[in-house]
């Protein structure tokens, strides 16, 4: 059955900075905070993030997305996006939700899902379950000579800095300080992220989580059956992990 929810739009000051945030606000006392990728917004890839919140207030469950800081329709300019206040605005949200009384539960996606990894260590039993959609598993082992100044891509241009603070981030012991349970999905046809590195960290896998490996599977551009189903296994963890209606 259909859940009542309401889906607002506003601007919310995080760290003097005014963010865009969608939220679909439900009866139940429970949220999910979605975190986008690079260039991405707060609808997600594909509008994954839409189709997902609208899923998961079929499931009684609310969510919040934003735009990180100089993304979308958030202020600032992408050219001074920072990994770590990337992080920092996913603690934020959830550490607000948290204080309002909410079981607060993650969703990051590419980048996103590093940047949520990191903040979900920090986070502890502040938050109830972490779903990961591609996160790049061990970025911080990746090439050390990375330029400075501009990196240019996809028409916008941002400092290598944002790539020098995401590297500076041990990914798989941010994993492993998780406490939660996680769910996490790959592709075998990402062509982001080598195989090998996602074989490594599935091996490091904690008992309990869920990792899956999609053989096929691009970065984010699902096929629609594969997102289908990819979105009904995310929703039902994180309707899980969140627990009972309140």
């Amino acid at each position: 059955m259909f859940q009542k929810t309401t889906e607002e739009l506003y601007f919310e000051s995080v760290a003097d900075a005014a963010v865009a945030v969608a939220f679909h606000r439900a009866v139940s006392r429970r949220v999910v905070v979605m975190a986008h990728g690079f260039h991405g917004n707060k609808v997600g890839g594909s509008r994954h993030f839409v189709d997902l919140a609208r899923e998961l207030a079929r499931r009684g469950v609310g969510s919040l997305r934003f735009d990180q800081p100089g993304s979308g329709d958030s202020a600032g300019s992408f050219e001074d996006a920072s990994f770590d206040t990337w992080v920092a605005t996913i603690e934020h949200f959830a550490r607000r939700l948290h204080a309002d009384g909410y079981q607060v539960a993650l969703l990051g996606e590419s980048m996103g899902g590093n940047a949520t990894i990191a903040a979900a260590a920090k986070l502890g039993r502040d938050i109830c379950g972490v779903a990961l959609w591609s996160p790049d598993p061990l970025l911080s082992a990746g090439d050390p000579l990375l330029e400075r100044g501009w990196m240019e891509e996809g028409g916008q241009r941002v400092r290598w800095d944002f790539w020098w603070e995401a590297r500076a981030v041990d990914f798989l012991d941010a994993y492993r300080r998780v406490v939660v349970p996680a769910y996490i999905v790959w592709g075998t046809a990402d062509h982001h992220i080598l195989v090998a590195d996602v074989r490594r960290f599935e091996s490091q896998r904690k008992p309990g989580d869920q990792v899956r490996v999609i053989e096929g599977l691009p970065h984010s551009a699902w096929p629609v059956d594969q997102w289908a189903e990819i979105m009904q296994e995310t929703a039902e963890f994180l309707s899980e992990a969140l627990g009972p209606s309140q």
